[in-house]
């Protein structure tokens, strides 16, 4: 037998799957609240503003603080999919990522 009961309904947690080709980024961005990404095909990219590029594995996480400036994509060689956890968010977009940033 399973139970399963809701834990909170506060805050709305909004749930994207997103799957980028070779290559295909956002642009930098960032949100209000806290955004969760997990990984679910291929390899992500993900700079956070003032840091390096680095990649997760299908099968890892990534946090993003609220108001913290990023992009994330698909590495050169491969798609990517991740979901993408919006917890009580609302997204603030910038300009793209130049094809230097991306490295």
């Amino acid at each position: 037998m399973a139970r399963l009961d809701g834990v909170a309904e506060q805050p709305p947690v909004n749930v994207y799957r997103v799957t980028f080709q070779p290559s295909a980024r956002t642009a930098w961005h960032a949100h209000t609240g806290v955004q969760v990404l997990l990984v679910i095909e291929g390899r992500c990219r993900i700079q956070k503003a003032g840091e390096p590029i680095q990649e997760v594995a299908a099968g890892g996480a990534v946090r993003i603080e609220p108001g913290e400036r990023h992009w994330h994509g698909a590495t050169p060689d491969g798609p990517m999919t991740h979901l993408a956890l919006n917890i009580d968010t609302t997204t603030e977009w910038f300009e793209k990522v130049s094809e230097a940033e991306n490295g």
